[in-house]
């Protein structure tokens, strides 16, 4: 193997939860909607590159 692709975004699902967290952020004339689901959602994908680098050797480009 000499790459991985990761196509699309593993977003979070919407939940009452991370509609609090984006409420919080929004009323603190911050972009909500990135804290409660972009940011998380980009973790995840960068943790799934993570899995594959050390279980493969590979090296990840972002």
């Amino acid at each position: 193997m000499q790459g991985i692709i990761v196509v699309g975004v593993g977003m979070p699902q919407i939940i009452l939860e991370k509609n609090m967290i984006r409420d919080f952020f929004q009323s603190g004339g911050l972009s909500g909607f990135d804290y409660a689901y972009g940011y998380p959602g980009v973790n995840k994908v960068l943790q799934a590159g993570e899995s594959f680098r050390y279980r493969y050797g590979l090296e990840i480009n972002v």
